[in-house]
């Protein structure tokens, strides 16, 4: 009888230690995903002011460009609102 309670033991103090190494795994893993979330969200909002950069580089060279931005300017100024300020070259 005395041997089966020490495999009991064992058995418990196991499980606890693969439990704790779970609850480890998934703090791990949560906060991989956080910083993964950060370096995307980074890398697309490059990607946006990029691609700003490139329609007002291209701007004066496209007057359909223009009376594009000159519209949204417009229409910032109309609604008074708070808006991301265009990227001035």
């Amino acid at each position: 009888m005395g041997i089966d309670m020490n495999w009991d033991a064992v058995g418990a103090i196991a499980e606890l230690v693969g439990a704790i190494a779970v609850l480890i795994t998934l703090l791990y893993l949560a906060r991989q995903i956080a910083q993964n979330r950060k370096s995307v969200e980074s890398a697309s909002s490059e990607t946006v002011l990029s691609n700003i950069s490139n329609a007002l580089q291209n701007a004066p060279s496209s007057s359909q460009v223009t009376q594009v931005l000159l519209r949204r300017m417009a229409k910032i100024d109309r609604t008074r609102t708070r808006t991301v300020p265009f990227l001035v070259l």
